[in-house]
């Protein structure tokens, strides 16, 4: 009894300090609403802004930031049963808990107060709705924020989406239940989870290539429309100075890609190698016990953590191992040998330091100074300022190595010679700055077609370093920028959102070649078809056939290459299925791009799914997907099921472009809406201005946010 009521009052004691440290915060924070809904939230201190970022946030999606740190903390088996053991598992294994909570120790004393505001301000908007039900968060820690980045950036993008090495069934502690029909844990395939051709795109020009003489910068990030990979537009004041406006995260403390007063910049995901898998020569494969380095035995270092399992009305808990070697955790077994893997900066203290230093930065000295830390492992920048600069970097902590090895394989990890041997600098990776032809690019390509003449040379660097090839975002890009001589903002805003497949450019000569060589008798609708392609302009609209038949056409093509490559006319081939297609699903092959490619938002399931619905609203939308090499980018998928409709479930979720002149103008808009409230007005409120590209109003100065907000208030009297 003794013990229950020490407890009580530790609990009483948590619940006051939250109160009074929240209360202090949220007098200290004014959040401006726009007419769009988006947060404009200014604080006396950085650490009081965070916490108006933390409560706003969590006005708008609180249930996605409670789902993303459930996730972040290996506890998605709670949420969503024995689907979310790999995930659990994978999470477990990168010890991502441990590690933040020491990154947390390990901030400076600034960057740690704003974790703490953040987590502060989402703890104050719980305190004050109490008809908000968390699922399993009842209380929320600064550390999540470092977790959340870890998990998304370390397991979601390094290990599962970029790592291209294939395993076979890894047990590891694993095994079928009785009372639960628990999978055995596989990690098969990670390098086809991504999209073909996803990625995003950013753009510079400097002033030989504007009418004003005002560089303009295109800020274009392509991600999941739904789930962790969700933006949030919002915008930070202090009264230090602190003044950024951009896209986050839910569960991030602050925007880190955008523009303030001086400076703005776009990340665009590279491919640099910053993982490794290591073939450990394990002596006891039963036990793992100990593994062989350079003929010296070692002890693999082990322990043990209980993964609970919720399903279906039971829980089930279970005491999995797990295992590490000095390279990293072992997580696959290939060829008889146990797998580890190494990713590049795991032992640093994380991303969020050195993004607020970022954010902080007034000029190009600053920004090279702050993302001279490598702590962000990856992702082009592209840079431009109010000093008329333009500047692109392949930012990414590449390891050194040894250049003998494939290092695109599981190398051998008994070795010193596959030993990383430091990172390469700032400095040493490929990078332009404010080149003659006055414009910059970089789509996920290769840094050696940046611009136009004074590109990186690829002899330049060691063999390991540049992986990625050019790709038709890219190449869409350089033509756009080299067509014209001069950009107006307008000219530079609706090029922004050109829809014009220059895949197609490649392609379709391919097909018509193929018809016109051809001996066979084609029908007549096969050969209105053909003309229809024939006399396409290669922009997709809302009304355009000839779109619908091109996407289907070369999607249906790519697989079936896939599949047979004996197929001795592919292209006609595919044509044939592709009319099959349309004539089953809507009765004619002239079917318009807008009537069946569609923007619509749903809400998760129970168990975090996103299931479309053709009876609901949705819009249509002249986005193709990234690999036709359209600016305007919308993934979407043949229809399953009884749906008749393509809906995005990613691609461009924040378009921005920024003037750098005497006074920054900025232009940004998001795919759906601030809310995730169907009640809410801002629902769904900007997808209308984004399907037919009109950019609303960016605010940057404290100014402009009074005068045009249509909402103010305090978190402590809202």
């Amino acid at each position: 009894m003794k013990k229950v009521f020490i407890l009580f009052i530790v609990m009483i004691s948590a619940c006051a300090r939250l109160s009074e440290n929240s209360n202090d915060y949220s007098d200290l924070v004014t959040i401006y609403r726009d007419s769009y809904g988006v947060p404009h939230i200014y604080g006396e201190t950085d650490a009081a802004t965070a916490f108006g970022m933390g409560y706003a946030q969590a006005e708008d999606n609180f249930h996605l930031i409670e789902s993303n740190f459930v996730k972040a903390l290996g506890r998605s088996t709670e949420l969503i049963g024995e689907d979310g053991l790999l995930d659990d598992w994978l999470n477990r294994s990168l010890e991502i808990v441990a590690y933040a909570k020491r990154d947390f120790l390990n901030l400076s004393p600034r960057v740690k107060a704003i974790c703490e505001g953040y987590s502060e301000g989402i703890n104050y908007y719980l305190l004050k709705n109490k008809n908000i039900s968390p699922i399993l968060l009842r209380n929320f820690e600064p550390w999540y924020v470092l977790a959340f980045i870890r998990y998304l950036y370390y397991q979601r993008v390094l290990l599962q989406n970029y790592s291209g090495v294939q395993t076979e069934t890894l047990k590891l502690g694993f095994i079928k239940t009785n009372s639960l029909n628990v999978k055995e844990l596989s990690i098969i395939s990670f390098l086809n989870t991504k999209i073909k051709g996803e990625g995003s795109n950013s753009w510079a020009v400097n002033a030989s290539k504007t009418t004003t003489g005002n560089p303009l910068l295109f800020i274009n990030p392509h991600l999941s429309f739904f789930g962790p990979g969700q933006v949030y537009e919002a915008h930070i004041l202090s009264k230090s100075g602190w003044n950024f406006t951009g896209y986050t995260r839910f569960g991030f403390p602050f925007p880190y890609v955008g523009f303030g007063k001086k400076i703005g910049w776009a990340s665009t995901d590279n491919a640099a190698d910053l993982i490794d898998f290591y073939m450990e020569s394990v002596t006891n494969k039963e036990s793992l016990l100990a593994y062989n380095y350079e003929g010296v035995e070692k002890t693999i270092d082990n322990w043990q953590e209980t993964i609970t399992i919720n399903n279906k009305n039971m829980s089930f808990s279970k005491k999995l191992k797990f295992y590490k070697t000095h390279h990293g955790p072992i997580v696959g077994f290939q060829n008889g040998k146990f797998l580890s893997v190494r990713m590049a900066k795991y032992e640093s203290s994380g991303w969020l330091e050195q993004l607020y230093l970022m954010t902080k930065s007034n000029d190009l000295k600053e920004f090279k100074e702050a993302t001279s830390r490598l702590d962000v492992q990856f992702g082009n920048y592209l840079y431009a300022d109010v000093y008329g600069n333009i500047f692109y970097v392949y930012n990414a902590a590449i390891p050194i190595r040894s250049e003998n090895f494939d290092w695109s394989n599981p190398v051998d990890g008994s070795i010193k010679e596959t030993e990383w041997k430091g990172y390469h600098t700032l400095e040493e990776l490929p990078q332009v700055l404010n080149p003659k032809s006055g414009w910059i690019q970089n789509c996920n390509g290769t840094p050696l077609l940046t611009t136009l003449n004074e590109n990186p040379k690829k002899e330049n660097f060691p063999n390991y370093l540049i992986v990625e090839a050019d790709n038709y975002r890219s190449k869409n890009s350089r033509k756009i920028l080299e067509t014209y001589p001069s950009f107006t903002l307008e000219l530079f805003k609706s090029n922004s959102f050109s829809t014009y497949l220059i895949s197609a450019e490649d392609e379709l000569p391919l097909l018509l070649q193929e018809y016109e060589e051809s001996n066979q008798d084609f029908s007549v609708e096969i050969s209105a078809v053909i003309d229809t392609l024939k006399n396409w302009n290669l922009r997709s609209t809302n009304h355009s056939i000839a779109t619908t038949l091109y996407i289907h056409w070369s999607e249906i093509k790519y697989d079936l290459a896939k599949n047979d490559s004996s197929i001795k006319r592919v292209n006609l081939e595919a044509l044939q299925k592709t009319i099959s297609f349309l004539y089953s699903k809507y009765g004619t092959w002239q079917v318009p791009w807008g009537q069946i490619n569609r923007l619509q938002r749903v809400l998760p399931t129970p168990n975090n799914e996103y299931k479309f619905n053709d009876s609901i609203q949705s819009l249509p939308i002249a986005g193709t997907p990234s690999w036709t090499g359209s600016i305007f980018c919308i993934w979407s998928r043949l229809p399953k099921n009884n749906s008749n409709k393509r809906y995005g479930i990613g691609g461009n979720c924040y378009v921005s472009v920024v003037e750098f002149g005497s006074k920054v103008k900025g232009y940004s808009l998001i795919n759906f809406g601030t809310s995730a409230d169907p009640d809410s007005e801002h629902f769904f409120d900007q997808a209308n201005a984004f399907a037919s590209g009109k950019y609303k109003h960016a605010y940057l100065t404290l100014d402009q946010v009074r005068k045009n907000a249509v909402k103010v208030y305090k978190p402590s009297s809202n």
